[in-house]
């Protein structure tokens, strides 16, 4: 639980590992409206559409005299009209259409069936031309994952997220089921995002302007108390909060700092919220405790921690350490400072644990709950005090991520060690966790170092140092996206809808 538009292209491939050079950052291009120039660029909900003339998607409606209508991202004078029938036109299949510049034998059909030759190089390509060559275009610069969804920041500033939408996840206006297409977070025109924070079912983005939306699961007041319980697919603003300067969402829990303040809102039965009195809030943080704000938030199932210079002060539950303070309390809604060793440098939450990367930023020390491994001490036990992990770092941790009861850190040399529970085999294979650091195999495969780590409850996704997405691990709610790896291979390589700058 930590934090961290889909342009021209909507189709993606699983693509050999071992193969292709690395790539400069490209840009992306932005979907105000979306104009196309091939049917394949017209996915929604996973449905085929056609790109009508004269270069807008439509999808199949039977009350229009040519079976289709222009999509809501057509431009102004098209946008819900019906396609006027035109003199047919052939496309690369043979099959015929109305009014089409790229056309589908089938509006239906499987995007993945139309995008075959979509990884032929545009030299030799008799069909699709992909313009980065043989690999998706790139423009990933943030990535971060929830139970069943992950989500990524592109280098426009727009936000797509992938996977489970059963609570609105997505962000994408409307709830159904999963989605293996990454789909553009439906933000505000002129929304840029600077940072995201993405919580068990649902997600809170921060502009550069210190404007805050959070979009998803509502049930226990997580994205906006204020509301019913029902979830919110489209991303609502958080007034209360402004501007924001960092946050942390949990499973029923959401948090930031605005002004030197910290609010939390959701669920308060353990006195996540920092104020024994509310009950779903927004509520102020310790207002009594000795410091003036934090600088970053961790929050976890029942408990949150949030540091300030060296030091690290966590409320809620204590029932398993997780306060990390030596005292064992049932539950303290006021921050209470955690003991650690020497100053710590960064947070991150799983549910009941939380870690710090400390010192020299070649340490990391965990406390809370143990029992799967997830503080990495080698034991299996629970820890009231903060507790190095069994890994000696030659290299600074430059980042690290708690999800569920796992753990996972990178060094500044790319090397990835996880350790707990490894829901998905995520990081060691053939089931079984892991209750010290074990480094993850699979970073090898990759074609390029990884720069950045999301960490689902049963998949993993990361960003390579060319912008690549690529994710592993279970796929039972399209975690990985529209594909599954080709023989040999466990990653599957993401297509954001980015294109090569021109």
């Amino acid at each position: 639980m930590w934090h961290a538009r889909i342009g021209m292209r909507w189709r993606a491939w699983a693509v050999t590992l071992l193969g292709g050079g690395l790539m400069s950052m490209p840009g992306c291009f932005s979907l105000t409206p979306f104009q196309c120039v091939e049917a394949e660029q017209c996915v929604r909900e996973g449905k085929l559409g056609i790109c009508a003339e004269p270069g807008y998607c439509a999808f199949e409606d039977g009350a229009c005299s040519s079976g289709f209508r222009y999509d809501g991202l057509a431009g102004p004078a098209f946008s819900g009209e019906c396609v006027e029938p035109t003199e047919q036109a052939t496309d690369d299949s043979g099959s015929s259409s109305s009014g089409l510049v790229g056309s589908s034998s089938s509006s239906t059909s499987s995007p993945a069936d139309s995008s075959s030759s979509s990884s032929e190089s545009a030299d030799d390509s008799t069909g699709t031309i992909n313009l980065c060559g043989d690999r998706p275009c790139a423009c990933a610069v943030e990535i971060a994952a929830g139970t069943g969804h992950t989500c990524a920041l592109r280098n426009d500033g727009s936000v797509v997220c992938w996977g489970n939408d059963d609570n609105g996840e997505l962000g994408r206006g409307e709830l159904g089921g999963a989605v293996a297409w990454p789909q553009r977070v439906a933000l505000p025109r002129g929304f840029t995002t600077a940072s995201m924070f993405i919580g068990d079912r649902h997600s809170c983005v921060i502009s550069d302007a210190g404007e805050m939306f959070c979009w998803g699961r509502n049930a226990a007041g997580e994205v906006d108390p204020t509301l019913g319980p029902e979830a919110l697919a489209t991303p609502t603003e958080v007034t209360w909060v402004a501007p924001a300067a960092t946050a942390a969402t949990s499973i029923n829990n959401t948090c930031a700092v605005a002004r030197g303040e910290t609010q939390c809102w959701g669920d308060n039965a353990d006195g996540q919220l920092g104020d024994a009195m509310s009950v779903a809030g927004p509520a102020v943080v310790g207002a009594d405790v000795p410091f003036v704000g934090f600088e970053e938030l961790a929050g976890a199932r029942r408990h949150a921690c949030g540091r300030v210079g060296g030091e690290v002060w966590c409320w809620g539950t204590d029932y398993d350490g997780q306060l990390g303070n030596d005292l064992p309390l049932l539950a303290s809604p006021d921050p209470v400072m955690t003991a650690l060793s020497v100053p710590a440098r960064t947070l991150s939450a799983g549910a009941f644990h939380t870690c710090a990367v400390v010192d020299d930023e070649t340490r990391v020390q965990c406390w809370g709950s143990g029992g799967v491994g997830q503080l990495g001490t080698g034991d299996g036990l629970d820890s009231e005090v903060p507790l190095d992990i069994l890994l000696t770092l030659d290299e600074t941790v430059v980042q690290l991520v708690a999800q569920g009861d796992h753990t996972c850190l990178l060094t500044s040399g790319g090397g990835l060690h996880c350790w707990g529970a490894n829901g998905g085999d995520i990081f060691l294979s053939g089931g079984g966790g892991a209750l010290g650091p074990v480094e993850v195999g699979i970073a090898d495969e990759l074609p390029e170092p990884i720069e950045r780590v999301a960490l689902g409850h049963r998949h993993m996704c990361v960003i390579t140092e060319g912008g690549h997405v690529f994710c592993w691990g279970e796929d039972d709610v399209e975690q990985l996206g529209p594909f599954d790896p080709q023989l040999g291979a466990r990653a599957v390589e993401l297509d954001l809808g980015c294109e090569d700058e021109r």
